[in-house]
Parts: structure tokens; C-alpha cells; sequence
């Protein structure tokens, strides 16, 4: 059974008010106090704010739910860097209920605008004003999702909607209502000792570079200039810019701290937000707002407080529950082994399985094993499609099929307009972007590692819930499990990542690493 479901939260007189509204899939609007009316059956529940209804719903498990803005990312294929300049975010629900308003009408443009203040108490109307704005609302919220459903059938997108990204959604949402266990009294010293890292980061930019901050655009760029990092200035002011300051970190003392002043203001961010959204249970948690179809490739997204990029140095911020233990799964060499999968590469694969290739490129490249993280930063410059691989280059040529799945990729792209991964995730774009290819193979690893990923979860969750899912990163997952149990959890989580890699690439044993979180 399928409804749309909002909540209106407001303050009179100091004291909080909560109605709920629903309205289920061709029927009249309702108004109720509470969502006892759940208990009864399963429902589908269509919305946009799932965070404001959590903590209302008593079996998360129970239900599915359906995100009108996830839903409308995994079919519209864009990134945000396809968009024009200062263009609105299409998927944004407000954005998309403009289009079911004719635009030119004025007396339409201001019933949303009403709609809108109303949702956000930014405006009071009487109670019988306010019931007839949600019934627009969720009127028009059920005709976007008949048409969104309509679209998503149309596409091949139909069978991971419903295999991987529904279904998926339930967990997050569940995780996300418990929360995470945070170490309160450490909390301060991490915040003190970044404050400490930054200072001495700013320090040695104003005294070495005459730089003053990391928004200091013109001296940063003269700078870079000077030393000919022509892919790192030209970037800028761009969303790649953090990208290039990642992979080139290791080469230059200057790009390190411009990386190590982003990293660290992050950080702070991150932790300073943690301390402002603890809840009141204990021991003290956050509550994570998780996205399922986060990015164009599909990752889920952690988006407040963004919990997935806090630095290993501070992530031993993050505890769990009593009787509990931390499990941390990682998928070795992921990528890697996904770009060996993609060309049917026997030898690379054979590489991965049974070595590292990372250690590997070391020796191919340094004489020794010991500069495997520089390696690892030259294998993904490989995969974005830097210009400066040439070492690499010279290595893969003991891998022709890599090139030739890059050509495929290209060539299909010229002809489609698109780049598709497993399982439908089309990402779409001009042809005119073929003359920057780099990004196509990037799309499609990552797609695909973003979708294995998601499956080893779901696998994990159907096969044991005292495994409790906490955190995704990028190609591993945190866990907590019965302290009593932790090798027996541990083995349940590896047979489970390994048959996710095997579903989508048969008779590859994928290597399932467990370490601490904070490594």
C-alpha cells in the first residue's frame, strides 16, 4: 500500500504542535496527531524529509520508502557539474514541484510559495487554510510520483530501484534513527588539537607562500603557476580542485598544506556539528542523514554531519555500544579489481587476487615496495584521466585490454550520450564532453563500486540484524557486533561482501580486509 506522508512541526505559544498528513495513492487527504495507524499494515511511504519523520515511526523495518529526491537524481543521471552555472538543483523536491505549477501563472507561483511557508513555519494560517495548502501539497506530491514512477519504468534503472536502491533505503533510514555512539569527553581535544593542526598549516602558508587562507585565490594561483601545477591552478574555484590537490599531495610541500588547510577546516566542521546534534539518549549518539543514491555514481552519502569524510586521525571520536564492538570491512584493491573485471583482464585480475598492485606499481616504478600509497595515488590518477601517468602508463602496457575497455567506453558514450554501469545508473551528457573523456571510465568504476557495496549491505542485513550497519565508506563498511561474537560476525560479513562481488562478476574472490576504523 502506498502513501505520501509529511509532518508539520510548529511552536505556539512556546509549546510544540505536530500533525501528520497523508494521503494514500488515489485517495482524500488525512489529518492525524500520530502514526499509529502504521502499526496495522506494510506501506510504502513516499516523501522528502525522512529525518523529520523518524522518530515517529515505530518499526522502520517494517515499511519501504520511497526519497521523491533520490529517486529523481538515479533517473535524471546528472551530476552537479553538468548543470549551468547557478542553475537550481533539478531534483530538489521544491524545484520539482515548480514544474507541476504552470510557471507564467503568478496566482499558482504564490499558492507554492504559500506551500512553502507553511511547511517551514515561516508563516502561520488558520487551521483550515493550512489543511488546504497540504492537500495541494500532497496532491501534488503523488502526481510527481506517478509521473517519476512512470519515467523510472520507462528506464532501465527499474531493476536496481527495486533490487538494491528501495530496499537499501530501509536501512539507512533505520541506522539512521538509532544513531551513532560518540565519545562526548574526547570530543573537545579533537577539536582542540585541529584547531592546534590549523594554526600550524596557516602558519607555514602566510610565512613560506605568502598565503593567506585557502579562499586566497590570487596568490594561490601565482604560486602554483610559478611551479608549473598547470592542472591544479586551472582547477581553482572548481569542484575538481580538491581532486587535484588529493592526487598531487605527495609531490609538492605547497599543494600538501593547501590539501592539509581544506582537510583540517573540514574536520573541525565535522566535529563542531557533531557536538551540536548529539541526542539526549546514553550513551551519547548523532543521528546521521543518510542519502541512497548521494552522488551521480550512485554512492550513499552521509550528508549531516558528514561523517564519511572525518579524517582516520579523529574517527576515534565515533564508539559503540555497550556489549558492542566496532567491525570495520574493507574490500582490498576495489577498484582495481572492478577495472580488471571491466576489461576481462585474467592476468590483472590474477594480480589482485593473489598480490598487491599497489606494491607492485612500486616496484615497477620506485625499485622497492615501500611507496605503495604514492602507487596507489598514480593508479587513480590512471583512472581519472590525469595527463601526468606516463610511469603508469608504461606499466599497464602489460595490460592492453585496459585500453580497449577505455575505447569501448568512449565509443559507446559518442554513440548514447551516456555512460551506463551495471544495473542501469546512466550518467548523461553531450558529445561535446567526449573531448574530455577522462571522466567515463572514473563513472563507470565507481558506479559499479558504488553498487557492490550496497549489495554487500543488503546481503549482511538479510543474513544476521545483530550485525548493525553504522557507516559507509567508500569501499568498506562500519559495523557494530556482540562483543562475544566478533569472529563469528566477522566470518558472516566476508562471505557476504564476497558473494556481493560475485554477483555482478562471476568466480572472482574478491579479498575482504577487517582493520580498525581509525587506520
Amino acid at each position: 500500500m502506498e502513501i505520501i506522508l509529511i509532518k508539520q512541526f510548529t511552536l505556539k505559544k512556546g509549546q510544540p504542535k505536530t500533525k501528520f498528513y497523508y494521503k494514500k495513492i488515489g485517495e482524500e487527504v488525512r489529518e492525524v496527531n500520530n502514526l499509529i495507524f502504521l502499526g496495522k499494515d506494510k506501506y510504502d511511504i513516499i516523501s522528502f524529509d525522512f529525518n523529520l519523520i523518524l522518530d515517529d515511526i515505530k518499526s522502520i523495518n517494517k515499511h519501504a520508502y520511497v526519497d521523491l529526491e533520490d529517486l529523481s537524481k538515479q533517473i535524471l543521471g546528472k551530476s552537479k557539474k553538468d548543470l549551468e552555472i547557478n542553475e537550481n538543483l533539478p531534483w530538489d523536491i521544491w524545484e520539482q514541484l515548480k514544474v507541476k505549477f504552470d510557471e507564467e501563472n503568478e496566482e499558482e507561483e504564490s499558492r507554492l510559495s504559500q506551500i512553502y511557508s507553511v511547511f517551514y513555519g515561516i508563516e502561520e494560517k488558520s487551521e483550515s487554510e493550512t489543511f488546504a495548502l497540504f492537500q495541494d501539497l500532497l496532491q501534488l506530491l503523488e502526481t510527481l510520483y506517478i509521473d517519476l514512477k512512470k519515467a523510472l519504468n520507462a528506464t532501465s534503472e527499474h531493476k536496481r530501484y527495486l533490487s538494491i536502491e528501495k530496499p537499501i533505503k530501509t536501512i539507512l533510514l533505520e541506522s539512521a534513527k538509532k544513531g551513532i555512539g560518540i565519545d562526548t569527553e574526547g570530543l573537545n581535544d579533537l577539536i582542540l588539537s585541529i584547531n592546534n593542526d590549523l594554526y600550524e598549516t596557516r602558519n607555514r602558508l602566510q610565512i613560506e607562500y605568502s598565503i593567506f587562507s585557502s579562499s586566497d585565490h590570487n596568490n594561490i594561483y601565482n604560486q602554483l603557476k610559478k611551479m608549473n601545477l598547470t592542472d591544479i591552478y586551472e582547477a581553482i574555484g572548481k569542484q575538481d580542485y580538491r581532486k587535484e590537490l588529493k592526487l598531487n599531495k605527495a609531490n609538492n610541500d605547497l599543494v600538501k598544506l593547501l590539501n592539509d588547510e581544506i582537510k583540517h577546516n573540514t574536520n573541525k566542521t565535522i566535529l563542531s556539528r557533531v557536538g551540536t546534534t548529539q541526542n539526549n539518549s546514553y550513551p551519547k549518539k548523532v543521528n546521521l542523514d543518510f542519502s541512497n543514491f548521494g552522488t551521480v555514481t550512485g554512492r550513499i552519502l552521509v550528508t549531516t554531519p558528514s561523517m564519511q569524510q572525518l579524517s582516520k586521525k579523529y574517527r576515534n571520536i565515533i564508539v559503540p555500544d555497550n556489549d558492542k564492538e566496532l567491525v570495520y570491512a574493507d574490500y582490498s584493491q576495489f577498484e582495481a579489481l572492478i577495472l580488471a573485471c571491466e576489461a576481462n583482464d585474467s592476468s590483472l585480475i590474477d594480480l589482485i587476487c593473489n598480490g598487491d598492485i599497489y606494491e607492485k606499481l612500486s616496484s615497477s616504478i620506485y625499485g622497492d615496495k615501500d611507496h605503495r600509497e604514492e602507487s596507489k595515488i598514480l593508479f587513480y590518477q590512471f583512472c581519472y584521466g590525469s595527463k601526468k601517468v606516463d610511469k603508469l602508463g608504461k606499466f599497464f602496457k602489460n595490460f592492453p585490454k585496459i585500453e580497449t575497455v577505455k575505447k569501448e567506453i568512449e565509443t559507446k558514450f559518442e554513440e548514447d550520450c551516456f555512460i551506463e554501469t551495471i544495473l542501469g545508473n546512466k550518467r548523461y551528457g553531450q558529445r561535446d564532453l567526449i573531448k574530455n573523456p577522462s571522466w567515463l571510465l572514473s563513472q563507470r568504476i565507481q558506479g559499479n563500486s558504488a553498487l557492490i557495496l550496497k549489495k554487500a549491505i543488503l546481503l549482511v542485513n538479510q543474513k544476521d540484524t545483530e550485525i548493525e550497519f553504522l557507516l559507509p565508506m567508500h569501499d568498506a563498511v562500519l559495523y557494530q557486533v556482540p562483543k562475544a561474537m566478533v569472529i563469528e560476525k566477522k566470518a558472516i560479513i566476508e562471505t557476504c561482501f564476497k558473494d556481493a562481488f560475485q554477483f555482478f562478476y562471476n568466480d572472482i574472490d574478491a579479498k575482504v580486509n577487517f582493520k580498525e576504523f581509525t587506520d
